[in-house]
């Protein structure tokens, strides 16, 4: 009876009373002992200790089926006598012990209800729950209850892993099946384990098998010890007499089956405190045994096993075993020395915290046991000795921040200790960026939502339209499922298109984007070309969109049916990220044959005629007869055609009939180069001559011959006083392209663009004052070129030819270009001659500045001092005088906005270089050196607005 009695009182269970008050039963009462209406509202499947096995479960463990359950008299009230049924789930087997089949449910000490458990073989079986007078006068209860259950493997065998459906009521619950894996017998020696429930007397079953290898031991003997686990109490744990069984164990049908029992409890040597024995097997020959015996049980401990074999032959390793009785009930169980815990939100106390774990230590010896909180919040230690214990918790529950203190506290064997522990949840913020495309609007208001559930709201104005909304649950206190944040904006302001995006390695952070609404550009293409005659129209074009000088679309156009050849682009952004308007133009892939011309969106093809070259012959110092000449029409830099020469009395010369364009529509550019000049020089008969070559209002070449008597050498103009010095501070543009978007990287340059490029870049200290009259006959003031060409003469950088003349438009040499740049060198560092300078005039120019990194020569190791320089050269070399070069990510990434050229691909060797001298932009510089730019300036500079500071 005592021993019922204490299980009674350690049954687990919650009881939650629900009382229909407000009004009277309209049905007549029912006699007491009438079946009621019992439902399950929820049904889960554990593990023995509550907890639910993540990988599945295994088919011969101990499982625990979890109910909550109401009953209600069809709005009567319920009488004692009454009860209701449930079938229980047939693919679980429930044992039959009178301690698992007949329970009561409890209140504080108080019988609610009586629990019979009827079971049926192989599996399931029915419940009954019979109400005693603590019903009386409610109109419904509810409830918690537990059983203990095995799987039935009679009927569902588990042969690999399978899920399963558990149904009970109306609720299904679904499981996880894995397969027992027996032990190895052909290497065991000592193995030791418990029975999964108790004996029908409340006893535990315990088993120590012995040489199931069935090898040879000489002078076998096992002693088996007996304790409970610190902090409970060993009081009255012992071995039951006269549960001594052997039995022999022996192959057969390919298992390991137990034969010839006899009973060996006048042969097992207790100790005195029975909780030890030793057992004298002898010498066992080929022969395995296995030994039964019992131990008594409280309820709530932890018994802990262990047996040793020793033998002449073999020592192995202890075995070991444990045993906590996972006991059918339901109700409150009797507190008195134990400890029990309730977890619950900080937040929020009606919310039950599972899966927190605890370690509960005895201050006198220092010994421990851990407990998890179950479904409800609870968890509850066994019985445990008086005195003092630390409570810690060394694991949080799921998604909650773990409590760091430690608690104390005085268990008695006659009071219980209760102890609430709070648990803050993990806790997360959302940042919110308002972005404008276009002109910045006025305020607007950011609301939260957490899981579609409006939460908070705020308003977002200038300068920094940003806010992060804080202390934010990070999951949801019922289901414990991360919450999902979103935000939007309530209303889109009026005129423009919101958009919403997360922020990508970012949690919790969204970008709010308004932009104006978009345009659609729409254009035609017609034909100048006399309706076809000549048969040269294409079937089809490529029309290039571009945004701020960047191709964004080419789609290919043909006629319609009507022979229209139109285009249209749709939905297209009005304004740059940085709020600038965005300039769309169009062009056209060359079309062989024709030239291009663009109004507003619409193309006209004209068709190609073609080219024509004149030259004119100028001598100065000469009187008399002219020495005959020849003069070569260069193409593209390739000699066209043989040599023209031009004899006393001829002075000019055109070439017709030439091609205007290549096959993809660029134009051929045309050169004139006199045979036999070198370095600006040529001989003809005896007489050596100056050669310059120029072009005049129109375009036609003038070749000019200078006679000199004795060929001296070109004036090398220095600089006298202080360098100037170029300012490489500020990174402004400094060259750009043409009107049609193309840069023309092989173009060359005048005296006067040179003139124009170095007068920008010199240092804003550098003031001269206005120049009030030119000292050159052709440069007039008031031209777009003069104040450069006067600065940079004052300053002694460039001067003008010996007859009083600059020649603004005479193309650039790169011998020029480099005694330019020496000039605003103040070192003597020199690199090597090239093999083509060695007595030119320039070469200690030449080899100054290749001795500054500036200028490279080329691989036959000439330097072609006389050859033209090109655009791109000039770009390359004044970008190394400056220090500057582009941040290749940064224009990678602004490519609408930067000036960028059609002319000009990404892998041509000039993209960067001529990127960093079209467009003005603030930087800062790497620990490496090298630039890191932080914006750019190029919309400011083609509106020739100042760059911002």
């Amino acid at each position: 009876m005592k021993k019922s009695k204490n299980l009674k009182k350690l049954i687990s269970f919650l009881l939650v009373f629900v009382i229909l008050l407000g009004f009277l039963p309209t049905q007549v009462v029912l006699a007491e002992g009438a079946e009621i209406n019992g439902e399950v509202t929820e049904f889960t499947v554990t593990n023995a200790d509550g907890f639910v096995e993540p990988n599945g479960y295994i088919a011969n463990q101990i499982f625990r089926l979890n109910y909550k359950w109401k009953a209600t008299n069809n709005g009567n009230e319920l009488n004692e006598g009454d009860y209701f049924e449930m079938d229980l789930p047939e693919k679980f087997n429930f044992p039959t012990e009178a301690h698992y089949c007949n329970f009561d449910i409890e209140e504080e000490g108080k019988v609610v209800a009586k629990v019979t458990i009827t079971p049926q073989q192989p599996g399931g079986g029915k419940m009954k729950v019979t109400f005693t007078d603590f019903v009386k006068g409610k109109f419904g209860i509810t409830g918690e209850m537990h059983l203990t259950a095995r799987w039935n493997q009679n009927t569902y065998p588990i042969t690999g892993v399978t899920e399963h459906d558990i149904v009970v009521g109306s609720i299904t619950a679904k499981i996880k099946i894995k397969p027992y894996i027996p032990p190895n017998y052909a290497t065991e020696v000592i193995y030791k384990t418990s029975g999964q429930t108790l004996t029908a007397e409340g006893w535990v079953r315990w088993r120590i098998r012995v040489n199931a290898k069935q090898g040879t031991l000489k002078n076998a003997v096992i002693k088996d010890t007996l304790k409970v686990a610190d902090p409970g109490s060993p009081d009255g744990i012992e071995y039951v007499d006269g549960q001594f069984m052997l039995y022999e164990l022996v192959w057969e049908n390919g298992k390991l089956v137990e034969k010839n029992p006899q009973n060996i409890s006048n042969q097992i040597n207790l100790s005195a405190d029975k909780r030890s024995f030793t057992y004298n097997f002898g010498d066992l020959d080929g022969k395995g045994y296995i030994i039964h015996y019992r131990t008594t049980y409280k309820q709530g401990l932890l018994l802990q096993n262990k047996v040793v074999l020793t033998s002449d032959e073999e020592n192995p390793n202890p075995s070991y075993g444990q045993f906590v009785d996972a006991q059918s009930g339901g109700g409150i169980q009797g507190l008195l020395s134990r400890i029990k815990i309730t977890k619950v939100a900080a937040d929020d106390d009606m919310v039950k915290l599972e899966g927190a774990k605890f370690k509960i230590t005895r201050k006198e010896t220092g010994g421990s046991v851990e407990l998890f909180t179950n479904a409800q919040g609870e968890a509850i230690s066994m019985p445990l000795i008086p005195g003092e214990y630390k409570i810690e918790e060394i694991e949080a529950p799921a998604h909650y921040v773990k409590d760091e203190a430690e608690y104390t506290v005085t268990v008695s064997a006659d009071q219980a200790v209760e102890k609430t522990i709070q648990n803050k949840p993990e806790k997360t913020e959302v940042k919110v960026k308002k972005e404008w495309i276009g002109f910045e609007g006025s305020a607007v208001t950011v609301v939260l939502y957490a899981n579609g559930a409006k939460v908070g709201e705020q308003k977002l104005t200038a300068p920094g339209w940003t806010y992060t909304f804080e202390n934010l649950r990070k999951y949801d206190k019922n289901t414990g499922d991360e919450i999902k944040y979103t935000v939007t904006e309530e209303p889109t302001p009026t005129g423009y298109e919101s958009s919403i995006k997360k922020e990508e390695n970012v949690e919790n952070s969204f970008v709010i984007t308004n932009k104006q609404k978009t345009i659609d550009i729409k254009g035609e293409k017609t034909w100048d070309d006399n309706n076809n005659q000549a048969n040269k129209r294409p079937q089809s074009i490529t029309v290039i969109l571009s945004a701020n000088g960047h191709p964004i679309q080419n789609p290919e156009v043909k006629p319609d049916a009507n022979g229209k050849w139109t285009y249209s682009f749709e939905g297209l952004q009005e304004y740059d990220d940085q709020g600038n308007k965005i300039n769309y133009t169009i062009k056209e892939e060359p079309v062989p044959g024709y030239t291009s011309e663009v109004k507003g969106y619409d193309i006209i093809n004209h068709i190609v005629g073609k080219a024509s070259v004149s030259v004119t012959k100028v001598w100065e110092g000469v009187t008399g007869n002219h020495p005959t000449i020849k003069l070569q029409l260069l193409k593209n830099g390739k000699s066209e055609g043989a040599p023209v020469e031009l004899p006393n009395g001829t002075t000019a010369h055109t070439w017709k009939d030439l091609e205007k364009t290549d096959a993809a529509g660029k134009e051929y550019i045309y050169t004139v180069h006199e045979v036999g000049e070198k370095d600006g020089k040529v001989k003809l008969g005896n007489n050596w001559y100056k050669v310059s070559y120029e072009k005049d209002s129109t375009g036609n070449f003038i070749v000019k011959n200078i006679y000199n008597e004795t060929p001296t050498k070109r004036t090398v103009y220095k600089v006298t006083g202080t360098i100037p010095r170029l300012n490489k501070k500020d990174h402004f543009a400094y060259i750009v392209g043409y009107p049609d978007n193309t840069f023309r990287p092989e173009n060359t340059i005048t005296r006067a663009e040179m003139s124009a490029i170095f007068a920008r870049l010199l240092e804003n200290q550098i003031f001269l004052g206005k120049t009030e009259s030119s000292p050159y006959t052709d440069v007039m003031m008031g031209q777009w070129h003069t104040e450069y060409i006067l600065k940079l003469s004052k300053l002694g950088i460039i001067k003008g030819y010996e007859d009083g003349n600059f020649k603004p438009n005479n193309l650039v040499t790169r011998a020029e270009f480099a005694a330019v740049a020496s000039r605003f060198v103040d070192n003597k560092k020199q690199a090597a001659a090239f093999t083509d300078v060695s007595s030119h005039w320039a070469r200690e120019s030449i080899e100054k500045i290749m001795g500054q990194g500036w200028i490279t020569g080329y691989e036959d190791g000439s330097f072609k001092p006389e050859q033209a320089i090109t655009r791109a050269e000039v770009v390359s070399i004044v970008n190394k005088m400056l220090d500057r070069t582009a941040d290749k990510e940064y224009v990678d990434n602004h490519t609408v906005g930067l000036l960028t050229y059609t002319d000009l691909a990404k892998d041509h060797w000039a993209y960067y270089p001529v990127a960093e001298a079209s467009n003005g932009h603030e930087y800062e510089r790497t620990s490496d050196g090298k630039e890191h730019w932080i914006r750019h300036w190029t919309a400011w500079e083609q509106a020739g607005r100042i760059q911002p500071k």
